[in-house]
């Protein structure tokens, strides 16, 4: 790849080259390019290995591409030479304009250019190969072209590739060896403009084509010389080409083009030449030239016309005249001459304004034809008013009239068209004023628009009978009122007209105007926006669409068509509802503004008279006024949105409606009362779920399973449908009435279940069946009394469904004869109740109606009929399957028959009746239901007659023998299960005798299932049937032997029966039914008692031979089966030969006298059960010359395993479970180094086992393999065992010494041992565990023990230390990491416990009951805590849960009741906290990241809390983590944030709030701490930049210090605060409503503020107080909800101010001598204040309610000094009852003792007029001093 600079282009090398080799490839593909990463660029590389980087290009990849790189047309300028690829910077078009040869002052000019064309020799398109085309023209060379001196003198193009595609922006035209040059250069590309010609600026004077091959081709030149001013000479005459084509616009303004310029050959043929010189734009579109006559193209000299003239006259371009556009004018006309022989009328604007078209014309000696009139020959001509194109009827050859021709010719009102005119063109009439329209009979096509626009027309005359499109010529006119479109020949459609249609309007069926015309349509639009009167609709229109849009019609609409008018828009309105018309017959209901009551009519008489079958899509769209609808049965359709979001609709009424969409009534969630008749509403009226109140189900509703579940507001139900649904009305709590209607016949189960408050409920007459319990959980209906029972019913049968019994304890039951029903469980449980009548009224008896009432020993019926006509729920509803017998009419019954008239036996109708002994069943009866005669286990004798199916209804019979049968035909019986047992061999009777002779066809199913004890069947040939599981596990029955006749067998009939001999054919389906039902084997080989699968003798399977005692197996012999020689006891000695390769687990079961064993194949037979006894010793065979010890006598002494023989030579390898179990005469075992294997309980019980010795050969041990061995005092374990089991060392209590190098570990096999009074758990050669043992006093624990070998102790086993109430004190060391669950659990002596810092857990339960335990330290390595670990250590009063903990288990402090103080630093840690009632002190450090809502509820004495954020952290307040539940000794605290109110419940005890001062806190939220009164004291870090408003409102008692940080506070931040210090830049003059704010302190508390000498406010912590002498009076609020309780006057105080005590707590005020007045309210409402002091008589004045709502002071002695007591000065004082004043001047004020209720004496010697001064207690007494 090379790359040249646009400047080193060789002119030359271009001449001839088409635009298209320079325009800029779009995505061109380049494998070449490189990326700079740090550049951010594609490059290449150039000749020197240089980088060129290239903008432009991006990297792309696909499946089918794979990595690629493109560039886009902006990237590169592309272009060809040679076969050689390019890549050319800069821009070629700039190049040539600056290139020497070209460049000059003005725009350059080349003399003489040369085109070199040639072709490839292909000239079948045929032979392309479309799939090969590539998109980049790389097909598409130029080849140099030289002179003979081989020179280049330039390029040829070879044009490879011919077809009609379109590539890389350009068409290429499918004319075989065709080239189109498209410009003179091809230095132009499409964006500079020009792109052809010289429109790029360069222009040539002269261009001279070559040929270089002697080809005839032909070339196409369009526009190629188009802006060549200067061109004066184009010569072919030396190219051998033989057309130039295609030449418009070849030399478009080539203004020097004259006669003689261009030159041909003798050849070539110019087949557009008039084109070439642009006399016409004939190839623009028509319209643009209506309005201008302007000639485009050059000038032509008059000689230059008159030659080409005489050229068409003698025939030089005959062919081509209509190309060459010459045209003359004759008297006012122009023509334009199409042949030698004919003209056009063309384009001209004529004077005169009646236009006659002449049949000829002439000029220059030449007559012509006028054929036609050219396009747009009058178009705008506004002065023709008429054309005779028929010149008196003798125009015999004009027949075309072309497109707009007479266009916008605006007084044009009359044309008289010539028979022979064949063609009307495109908008040949448009716009003109014709009032008739004649169409001629020659007239075959007319192109659309011809009329458009031509709105006068009144009159359509068509005499033309071809076929011709009508409905595009816009052919339209008026007859009388109503405007109609010409459609077709005879056909015409009403359409709009400019002035809208109005009053009444009534369509013909035919229009007669000029044509008779049928009318068939109303076109779109028609009547749009019109108001009519009336109309009427004729049965020949057929089409409506869109016709009637936004009409509307007042009075009459009469509609005789069938059309669909559902598209029309036809629309009325009557009584305030809108309708549109569907068709002649039905209407549906449009969207309006509907508000109110709305019920929708099933028909609307307007003129016809329509039926409503419709509400339209969006019909009530958001009709939010809408409050009821009511919709009929004729309304069948409701359409999408119809009732979206009607917030005010309450209630709805829909009828037969069968579609309703699914979104009908979205978001239309407020209805109360609905009513409905159709299956479609039940899937739909969830949405209404919340609101629901009343429903109405009609008659024709199939209701659905829990259409109305759970629906909480639902409160009555009234039901017509045939059935109440299961569930229907399920959970529906609020629902208190139900009405049933008499065509209910059914109410299904759970029904009404759980609507507890259902009191009313009515049921129809036609009720027949109540399914399950329908009413369960209905606590409250309201009940019927009859009798000893409770019914529901009617107004005219209150008995028809009883219900339940009064009480359970009756003894009788009346039941009502208008009872059709015995509820669900009715009468059960009636333990008392021995008769029941049932009337012959009930039809139905529920599930459960009698279950429990075992005592009925009568159950009386009407009559046989009346019985056989109830529906029995189950068993248990008919009552005789606790009595046992059936009563008719008081009379037992003990030989039933049925009557004649009965033709249907129900479900348990005969259930246990145990009364009749015989049946007579009558041919009338079809059908038996199911369990009818179930357990009628007395019937002896049966008739039957009917041939219905009895096979379910368990008729049974029992006969002499004591076999039952049941009765499945008229006369066929099957042997059915009873209580008989069978054993031994069974033979089962043809036929057996009960009143009739039945033929026994079989067994039933399940006859002998399970039966172990019967041994073989015999059945007769008549057999018929086995049923499904007859033989199942009959494990003793081998061979069973099928009659041929027998065809019914059922499903796994044989199961495990080894062999059936049967000549039918098995089932196919194995999977249902078993292969062979179920059974082994069918028709095995036998020979010699040996049962064989097949005559080959493969398979050996069973044996019938009972003495066999010696046996060698037959060689032939390759599978031996489970039964092959079971049970054979008296077998001694077998040979197996190696021909067996399998044997079943049980072939050899029960050999239990085999002695000898010989096996020639290596098989295992280990799971075989083959065993032999040797010297007393039970063996079990596992390979031919292997065996384990099975079971050892129990002998004295030393055992020593060994080697055998007993027909083959066995070594022991293992000794099985159980071998030596309970052998306690055993003192001590060898065993040998071929065992392996110490199987389970192999040892176990071996008391007298003094040692355990396990060998290194032994691999496993099993489970209690040496359990119980307490005598074993050591253990050796060798290096060999890699298995060890559970309890394999179990209660080996006296174990001291354990010896091994075994390096599994073995904490499982329960091996304890002993050492210094602790017990250990040995776990591994090298660990041990402190393990369970009686543990009293103290106990160390050492680190280490050795007893064998050395152990290190690593942990306390579970439960080690349990329930050692005895226990005082345990030392752990470091070494234990695990403490196991229950490890301490109530060791309640123990006081304190130190928890090594190695333990990282404390398991559950590990402390739980340690009630002595009074401090508690949980080391910081601690990470989890698990469940119960601490529970009920009601010693703890302090617990602190390190940071480290992660996870804390369910109840780990559960119970520790004492604990006051808690401190946790995890979210585990404080999660945990369980017993809050006692606590006081909380702190919540920063590791606490989460607090969930109302996790502090309950904490009633909590005085302290540390949080480390507010609320839930994202700006709840901080009431969030105490909850919304009141508890014991707290209050409401209502606190607002983010437009809520949150309401939380806080302690009354709460005085401390510190919030973190590390966690950033910046804001304190709204509503923080609002209503929080008993808050003393908030910390308000310094990182807080920000306190919302009302955070601290109310807070009556809180102490505040905001720091300086704080920037904004919003509103009422600290409203009613009782202090606030704040000096930052927020100030507020009012302090946002605290009560005080920012005096100065002393140490003690004392503040004052504005005078040093009054007391402002104390915000000390002292609950006793003296006021300093300082202080001279004291403020208002002074102490309201101070902590002060006893406070003393300071010396040189004179006054208490008003309200200075006002709401404090305090309890005693000792006042001094130097007071002279308390002022108003200034103790009011102290409600603690039980004592008031004063010291001396220097008190003069007692203010106004003083001491108002004291309501604990209970006497006072007012000093003599007071000379005046205001008025209220001790209203509601409650517990007042003596008072004392001292001074008998002193003026006592009206209403001193109002609602003083306790007040009795009142001692005062002064004036007592008015006295008792409001005292309300008429007992009081005022008594002097």
């Amino acid at each position: 790849m090379t790359t040249i600079a646009a400047t080193d282009i060789d002119l030359k090398k271009f001449e001839g080259i088409a635009s298209t080799t320079f325009y800029g490839y779009k995505n061109i593909y380049d494998e070449n390019l490189s990326y700079d990463y740090n550049e951010g660029k594609y490059y290449y590389l150039d000749e020197n290995d240089e980088r060129v980087y290239v903008a432009g290009c991006y990297y792309y990849y696909s499946d089918t591409t794979g990595d690629k790189v493109y560039c886009s047309d902006n990237a590169w300028h592309y272009f060809l030479d040679k076969t050689d690829v390019h890549y050319i910077e800069g821009d070629i078009q700039e190049y040539i304009y600056e290139h020497p040869a070209v460049k000059t002052s003005e725009t350059p000019v080349i003399d003489t250019m040369t085109f070199y064309v040639t072709f490839s020799a292909t000239t079948d398109q045929s032979e392309i190969d479309y799939d090969d085309i590539d998109w980049n023209y790389d097909k598409t060379e130029w080849q140099e072209v030289t002179d003979e001196n081989e020179n280049v003198i330039g390029y040829e193009l070879s044009a490879e590739i011919e077809s009609n595609v379109y590539r890389n922006g350009r068409w290429t035209f499918n004319y075989p060896n065709t080239w189109r040059i498209k410009s003179l250069y091809g230095f132009h590309t499409e964006e500079s403009g020009g792109g052809c010609g010289c429109g790029g600026g360069i222009q040539i004077k002269s261009a001279d084509f070559k040929q270089a091959d002697d080809l005839s081709h032909t070339v196409t030149t369009s526009s190629a010389f188009s802006g060549c001013t200067k061109l004066t000479k184009v010569d072919f005459s030396r190219s051998t080409l033989n057309s130039v084509t295609d030449t418009g616009y070849m030399f478009y303004e080539c203004n020097s083009i004259g006669e003689n310029s261009i030159v041909l050959n003798s050849n070539t043929t110019f087949a557009s030449l008039m084109y070439a010189y642009g006399m016409f734009d004939s190839s623009a579109e028509w319209e643009s030239e209506i309005y201008s006559d302007k000639i485009v193209g050059c000038v032509l000299s008059e000689s230059l016309i008159t030659k080409m003239l005489s050229l068409v006259g003698n025939g030089t371009f005959e062919s081509s005249a209509a190309d060459m556009q010459l045209k003359f004018v004759k008297n006012g006309l122009r023509y334009r001459i199409t042949s030698g022989t004919e003209v056009s009328v063309a384009k001209y604007n004529p004077t005169a304004s009646a236009i006659v078209i002449p049949d000829t014309v002439s000029e220059s000696n030449k007559t012509f034809l006028v054929k036609s009139i050219d396009d747009i020959a009058f178009a705008n001509c506004g002065n023709i008013t008429s054309v005779d194109v028929q010149n008196s009827s003798t125009n015999k050859y004009i027949t075309e009239i072309s497109r707009g021709a007479f266009a916008w010719c605006y007084n044009l009102t009359s044309a008289m068209l010539a028979n022979t005119i064949e063609e009307i063109g495109n908008g040949a009439f448009r716009n003109c004023n014709l009032s008739s329209v004649v169409i001629p009979s020659n007239v075959t096509t007319i192109d659309s628009n011809a009329y458009n626009g031509c709105n006068n027309i009144t009159s359509v005359t068509i005499n033309s009978e071809y076929d011709i499109e009508y409905d595009s010529l816009d052919l339209y006119f008026t007859s009388g009122n109503i405007r109609y479109k010409v459609m077709d020949k005879d056909v015409v459609y009403v359409v709009s007209k400019q002035t809208a249609y109005s009053g009444d309007v009534i369509i013909p069926s035919i229009v007669h105007s000029g044509t008779d015309f049928d009318v068939t349509a109303i076109d779109n639009n028609a009547f749009t926006g019109c108001s009519l009167t009336s109309i009427t609709i004729p049965s020949s229109v057929l089409s409506v669409s869109y016709a009637f849009s936004n009409c509307t019609v007042s009075s009459s609409i009469n509609i005789l068509t069938d059309a669909d008018f559902t598209n029309s828009y036809l629309y009325f309105i009557n009584n305030s509802l809108k309708y549109k018309v569907l068709n002649k017959n039905s209407i549906s209901v449009m969207s309006n503004s509907y508000t109110g009551d709305i019920v929708i009519p099933s028909s609307v008489s307007k003129g016809n008279t329509f039926s409503v079958v419709k509400v339209e899509a969006s019909a009530f769209y958001a009709c939010s006024g809408l409050t009821s609808v009511v919709i009929p049965d004729s309304v069948k359709t409701i359409d999408s949105l119809a009732f979206y979001s009607c917030s005010g609709l309450k209630s709805l009424t829909i009828g037969k409606t069968e579609t309703i969409s699914s979104n009908a009534f979205n978001y239309t969630t407020n209805i109360e009362t609905l009513s409905y008749n159709n299956d479609l509403m039940g899937s739909l009226i969830t949405s209404i779920k919340t609101k629901l109140k009343n429903v109405t189900v009609g008659d024709s509703v199939t209701m659905s399973k829990e259409t109305f579940k759970s629906y909480t507001q639902l409160i009555t139900a009234t039901v017509y449908a045939a059935t109440v649904s299961e569930s229907a009305f399920n959970g529906c709590t609020a629902l208190t009435t139900v009405t049933l209607g008499d065509g209910v016949k059914k109410i299904d189960t759970n029904a009404f279940r759980g609507c507890s408050y259902l009191t009313t409920i009515t049921v129809g007459n036609g009720i027949e069946e109540i399914v399950g319990a329908a009413f369960a959980n209905c606590s409250r209906i309201s009940y019927n009394t009859y009798d000893n029972a409770y019914y529901i019913g009617n107004g005219t049968n209150q008995y028809l469904v009883l219900m339940k019994a009064k009480n359970t304890s009756i003894t009788t039951v009346d039941i009502s004869t208008g009872c059709r029903i015995l509820y669900y469980g009715s009468l059960a449980n009636c333990s008392r109740l021995t008769t029941v009548n049932i009337p012959q009224s009930v039809k139905g008896i529920g599930v459960n109606a009698f279950y429990g009432s075992n005592a009925i020993n009568k159950a009386n019926f009407a009559s046989i009929e009346a019985l056989c006509d109830i529906n029995f729920g189950d068993s248990f509803a008919n009552p005789m399957r606790p009595s046992g017998s059936l009563y008719i009419n008081d009379t037992l019954v003990t030989s039933l028959t049925i009557p004649s008239t009965v033709t249907e036996l129900k479900d348990y109708t005969f259930y246990n009746c145990d009364s009749i002994t015989s049946v007579t069943i009558p041919a009338t009866v079809e059908a038996v239901g199911n369990q009818t005669f179930k357990n009628s286990s007395n019937i002896t004798s049966v008739t039957v007659n009917s041939t219905a199916d009895l096979d379910k209804a368990y008729l049974c019979f029992t006969d002499g023998n004591n076999d039952m049968y049941k009765v499945v035909g008229t006369n066929t019986v099957v042997l059915t299960p009873s209580n008989k047992t069978y054993s031994g061999d069974f033979v089962l009777s043809a036929s057996v005798t009960a009143g009739t002779t039945f033929s026994v066809i079989g067994f039933d199913d399940s006859m002998f299932s399970g039966n172990t004890t019967l041994t073989s069947v015999a059945m007769h040939s008549g057999t018929l049937r086995i049923g499904e599981e007859a033989f199942k596990n009959c494990s003793n029955v081998f061979i069973i032997n099928i009659p041929d006749g027998v065809s019914d067998i059922g499903k796994h009939a044989f199961d495990n029966i080894l062999i059936i001999n049967y000549n039918g054919e098995p089932p196919v389906d194995t999977g249902t039914y078993g292969k062979f039902w179920g059974a082994l084997y069918m028709n095995p080989y036998v020979e010699n008692l040996m049962y064989y699968e097949t005559s080959g003798k493969l398979n050996l399977i069973y044996n019938t031979n009972p003495s066999l005692t010696l046996f060698a197996i037959p060689n032939t012999v390759t599978t031996v089966g489970k039964y092959a020689f079971r049970g054979c006891t008296g077998l001694t000695t077998i040979t197996i030969p190696s021909s067996v390769t399998t044997l079943d687990t049980d072939t050899f079961k029960n050999c239990n006298s085999l002695t000898s064993v010989t096996i020639d194949n290596d098989l295992d037979y280990s799971t075989k059960n083959l065993y032999l006894t040797k010297d007393g010793v039970k063996y079990q065979i596992i390979t031919k010359n292997t065996a384990v010890i099975h079971s050892h006598p129990n002998t004295s002494g030393s055992v020593s395993i060994g080697s055998f023989t007993a027909g083959g030579s066995y070594t022991v390898t293992a000794i099985s479970s159980s071998a030596f179990e309970n052998c306690t005469n055993i003192t001590s075992v060898s065993i040998p180094s071929s065992v392996t294997t110490i199987g389970n309980s192999a040892f176990k019980g071996c008391t007298g086992l003094t040692a355990i010795n396990i060998p290194d050969t032994v691999t496993a041990l099993g489970i209690s393999a040496f359990e119980g061995c307490t005598s074993a005092t050591s253990v050796y374990i060798s290096s060999g065992v890699t298995s060890f089991q559970q309890y394999t060392f179990k209660d080996c209590t006296s174990v001291l010494t354990v010896t091994t190098n075994n390096a599994k570990g073995f904490s499982i096999s329960n091996l304890y041992m002993k050492k210094d009074g602790v017990n250990y758990w040995v776990r591994s050669k090298d660990e041990v565990w402190v393990a369970a043992d009686t543990y009293t006093g103290s106990v160390t624990i050492p680190s280490s023990v050795t007893s064998g070998n050395t152990f290190d102790v690593t942990a306390i086993a579970e439960s080690a230390f349990k329930d050692c109430s005895g226990l005082t004190s345990v030392s752990i060391p470091n070494s234990v990491t695990s403490i196991g669950s229950n490890a301490f659990q109530n060791c309640t002596g123990l006081t304190t416990l130190p928890i090594p810092s190695s333990v990282s857990s404390i398991s559950s339960n590990t402390f739980k009951g340690c009630t002595g335990l009074t401090t508690l330290t949980i080391p910081s390595t601690v990470t989890a805590i698990s469940s119960s670990a601490f529970e009920n250590c009601t010693g703890l009063t302090s617990i602190t849960v390190p940071s480290n903990v992660t996870s804390i288990g369910s109840n780990a402090f559960k119970g520790c009741t004492n604990v006051t103080d808690y401190e946790c630093n995890s979210n585990a840690g404080f999660t945990a906290l369980v017993e809050k009632s006692n606590l006081e002190r909380l702190t919540i450090n920063d590791g606490v990241t989460t607090i969930a809502a109302g996790a502090l509820s309950g904490c009633s004495s909590l005085e302290y809390i540390r949080i480390p954020f507010i609320g839930d952290n994202n700006g709840k307040p901080f009431g969030y983590i105490f909850g919304t539940t009141s508890y014991d000794n707290s209050y409401r605290a209502d606190q607002y944030y983010d437009v809520m109110w949150l309401t939380s419940y806080i302690p009354n005890t709460l005085k401390t709030v510190v919030l973190s001062t590390a966690n950033n806190i910046t804001l304190i939220p709204m509503g923080a701490f609002e209503s929080c009164y008993t808050l003393r004291s908030v910390n308000i870090p310094s990182t807080v930049t920000e306190i919302k408003s009302v955070s601290f409102m109310g807070c009556d008692r809180l102490i505040l210090d905001v720091p300086s940080t704080v920037a904004t506070i919003g509103s009422n931040a600290f409203y009613n605060v009782y202090y606030i210090s704040y000096h930052g830049a927020a100030y507020d003059e009012f302090f946002w409503g605290a009560s005080h704010h920012n005096g100065t302190a002393d140490a003690n508390g004392f503040v004052y503020s504005d005078s040093a000498t009054t007391l402002y406010c104390y915000i000390g912590s002292n609950t006793e107080i003296t006021i300093p002498s300082s202080f001279t009076n004291i403020a208002s609020n002074a102490f309201m909800y101070s902590p002060a309780k006893k406070v003393t006057t300071g010396n040189n105080m004179t006054s208490i101010d008003s309200y200075a005590f006002n709401y404090s707590d305090i309890e005693k005020i000792t006042i001094r001598n130097n007071i002279t007045s308390i002022d108003g309210y200034a103790f009011s409402n102290c409600a603690k204040l039980n004592d008031v002091t004063f010291l001396g008589s220097g008190l003069t004045t007692i203010g106004n309610s003083a001491f108002q709502d004291c309501d604990s002071l209970v006497s006072i002695s007012v000093p003599s000094g007071v000379t005046s007591i205001g008025t209220s000065a001790f209203y509601s004082c409650d517990s007042l009852e003596t008072i004392t004043i001292e001074n008998a001047s002193a003026t006592i004020a009206a209403y001193v003792f109002t609602e003083c209720e306790n007040l009795l004496t009142i001692h005062y010697n002064g004036d007592t007029t008015n006295a008792p001064w409001g005292a309300p207690n008429p007992n009081v007494r005022v008594l002097p001093i």
